[in-house]
């Protein structure tokens, strides 16, 4: 793990991009260590539909960057599905560029096409 930290900090990524893309963990697994870890749900995002309307409230880089995901809206709240629950940069990037309450939980990322 302190090797996987060290990699993603010296590529400048998130220490789950690297356990991914290094091959040391499956996404999969980590979205559900994750969700066990911090008691929120889990869902698969092939699962949902996504209204543009809310996905637009998020600047495209914003979304690529932090690889997060606007899945709905409730009053001034903005629901994220987020790779990385940890990366608490990205919800406060977000909640400053919205303007919104942010909540944000682990997600199964799948193939979800955007319309």
């Amino acid at each position: 793990m302190l090797e996987a930290m060290n990699s993603a900090r010296e590529r400048k990524t998130s220490v789950v991009t690297q356990l991914v893309s290094s091959g040391i963990a499956a996404a999969r697994d980590i979205a559900v260590a994750a969700a066990n870890e911090f008691g929120v749900p889990l869902f698969d995002l092939d699962a949902i539909s996504l209204d543009m309307e809310t996905f637009r409230l998020v600047n495209d880089k914003l979304i690529s960057k932090h690889r997060v995901l606007p899945v709905f809206r409730r009053g001034k709240r903005l629901f994220l599905a987020v790779a990385d629950p940890t990366n608490l940069h990205a919800i406060d990037e977000i909640k400053f560029q919205t303007g919104m309450g942010i909540e944000a939980d682990p997600a199964l990322i799948g193939s979800i096409e955007i319309p």
